[in-house]
């Protein structure tokens, strides 16, 4: 775990959250984590969730107005956040080989470090009504 200490706390953040597809914010976390350590507190969730999210394990999705949410997939992929309910979906990009070799032509002439693209707008449901 990338030099980290691992304790129990973070384990079964860890443990909780792996499976998970849908960028749970840190208060679902800590429901789901306060059935297996009862006496946790909110406070030690939203600190371990920020020291692993600092470290790479997982990443931390922020927007203006809405809750962080956190992903257990540090791939580099983008996400579509809904700015009114706050929904956040992978996105699955199929890229064809002329807009890979473009884009590998373009980074190989730098140095990038991370990458990140979110896109905002209303999900379906949101959109709708």
């Amino acid at each position: 775990m990338k030099s980290l200490r691992l304790t129990k706390q973070k384990k079964a953040i860890i443990d909780l959250l792996s499976p998970r597809k849908d960028h749970p914010t840190a208060e679902d976390i800590y429901s789901a984590v306060r059935k297996l350590i009862p006496k946790i507190s909110l406070a030690t969730v939203y600190r371990n969730l920020e020291i692993m999210a600092a470290a790479g394990i997982i990443m931390k999705i922020e927007h203006e107005g809405l809750n962080r949410r956190f992903d257990p997939d540090t791939s580099a992929h983008s996400h579509f956040i809904c700015v009114e309910c706050g929904i956040v979906e992978d996105i699955p990009f199929n890229l064809n080989n002329e807009s890979i070799n473009q884009i590998d032509s373009w980074i190989g002439k730098r140095k990038i470090l991370r990458s990140r693209l979110d896109y905002y707008g209303l999900c379906g449901v949101c959109a709708n009504e």
